[in-house]
């Protein structure tokens, strides 16, 4: 009798229950009121690394009132358009009404979102949700129609801890290869890979003392090896390939993607006006087998073509026909000498196809703009970022400068024969050093990131910092 007595107390308080949650539903479609962001955004923000630890906004709303007692998420969300087609959180609390959002964290939000890099509109909904009383979102939770803002944003690029490739495919300068760190102490890259081209592996850029030992890596692949000289060479078929770095594990390991041809990818000019050993003049691919570059020249020079870094694939002078008006002639022992003026500039074609070389002399164009090239973009010159001449030989402009930054300048886009740098200009003042490595970078001589008035006279070829 009494356990009878007991099942009819646990139905009573279920029914009861069961009421309770009917008449809070009735209750909650009767007088719900969604939560309300009160920010007032500018028109435009331009986000900077240096302030990536300051606030970007205190985010702030009114609470949802679901017409019932309930603990209440709030989730703000951003995206590129207004449909939030790929939303992305930028923060989720409970119970508050307000949270400080910091530069860096909206900057790594946005970019999930997929905003560019030249910056765009970005939509912030702030969206409500029922929690139940273990804190989870309730089944029945009622959602409410979000408020939408939107404003323009222009993040800066966010930048991955990177372990520098080189090797004989780049040269052993270039540092345009790296491998990225993926997860914390992972480091991926895909590289092209081929028998004979050795490489190592740097922490830092030129910083050999501190190069990736081959001694203490496990390599883990059996297409990698490593040779007398403490280089890594590929042991596997020439292809492209995925190579992992374990820093904690210190292991190295590489999977085919793809193999490849033995076809040729690009073509190096070399010869007496840079020493035979220069691979520095390089012709890139622009259809199949044709290959273009642009050189200033020597009056006189003799230069060969080859087809890779050892040499061994030397292109065969007598059987690339000179076109007309090309001022070339053959010469001895492979090679061709230029005939023409000093100091000019001309753009090489040269088709394997057709087995054919056209010179074609560009116009020398008195520069009137300077294009900002170094670690701040890459080493990639942005063509709507020209600085323009303030008068006749002087141009005077502000740049926000990241300590111990590297750069130089270029007269004409995408032309490095004819620059502003540390080997041509004078520097004055104390605020600019020449880089060590002697390659003509000046380098910004500070601990502290700063905006500074640079002042460039192309007339008497000086430099000047002034804050």
């Amino acid at each position: 009798m009494k356990t009878f007595f007991n099942i009819l107390c646990v139905f009573f308080v279920l029914a009861t229950a069961s009421c309770q949650q009917e008449d809070n539903l009735q209750q909650l479609a009767e007088n719900p009121s969604p939560a309300i962001l009160k920010n007032e955004f500018q028109q435009a923000y331009t986000l900077n690394k240096s302030e990536a630890e300051t606030p970007f906004e205190t985010l702030s709303w009114s609470k949802a009132d679901y017409g019932v007692p309930t603990e209440v998420s709030y989730t703000v969300e951003v995206a590129t358009n207004d449909r939030f087609e790929n939303p992305q959180p930028l923060l989720t609390v409970s119970g508050e009404t307000s949270v400080v959002v910091t530069v860096g964290t909206l900057n790594t939000v946005a970019l999930a979102s997929g905003i560019s890099m030249d910056g765009g509109q970005l939509f912030f909904q702030l969206k409500s949700e029922m929690l139940d009383d273990t804190g989870m979102p309730q089944e029945s939770s009622l959602q409410l129609d979000p408020n939408i803002h939107q404003c323009f944003v222009k993040p800066y690029a966010s930048q991955k801890k990177v372990i520098y490739k080189v090797g004989d495919s780049n040269g052993w300068d270039d540092y345009s290869l790296t491998l990225s760190e993926e997860e914390p102490g992972i480091f991926e890259g895909e590289f092209d890979l081929q028998q004979g081209k050795k490489f190592k592996l740097l922490p830092e850029k030129g910083d050999w003392d501190n190069e990736i030992s081959t001694e203490n890596t496990t390599i883990t692949s059996p297409d990698l090896l490593v040779d007398n000289e403490s280089n890594f060479d590929l042991a596997g078929e020439n292809g492209r390939y995925k190579m992992v770095y374990n820093q904690k594990e210190q292991s190295i390991g590489i999977t085919l993607i793809s193999a490849t041809d033995p076809t040729i990818t690009k073509l190096f000019k070399v010869g007496d006006k840079l020493g035979e050993d220069d691979r520095s003049e390089v012709l890139l691919p622009a259809t199949d087998q044709v290959f273009q570059g642009e050189f200033t020249m020597k009056q006189g020079e003799q230069f060969s073509f080859e087809a890779d870094l050892e040499g061994t694939d030397i292109i065969d002078a007598t059987k690339l026909t000179i076109l007309a008006n090309s001022p070339l002639v053959q010469s001895a022992n492979n090679h061709f000498e230029y005939t023409g003026a000093e100091g000019a500039i001309y753009k090489f074609t040269v088709d394997l196809k057709a087995n054919t070389i056209q010179l074609e002399e560009k116009e020398v164009v008195v520069s009137k703009v300077l294009y900002l090239v170094g670690d701040r973009n890459s080493w990639t010159p942005d063509p709507n970022g020209a600085i323009a001449e303030t008068e006749d030989g002087l141009f005077e402009f502000s740049v926000d400068f990241s300590a111990w930054e590297k750069f130089k300048f270029l007269k004409v886009l995408d032309n490095w024969d004819d620059l502003v740098d540390a080997n041509s200009f004078t520097i004055v003042g104390t605020d600019l050093l020449k880089d060590y490595q002697d390659n003509g970078n000046f380098t910004y001589a500070s601990d502290d990131a700063s905006t500074q008035t640079v002042i460039i006279n192309t007339t008497e070829k000086t430099i000047t910092l002034k804050q």
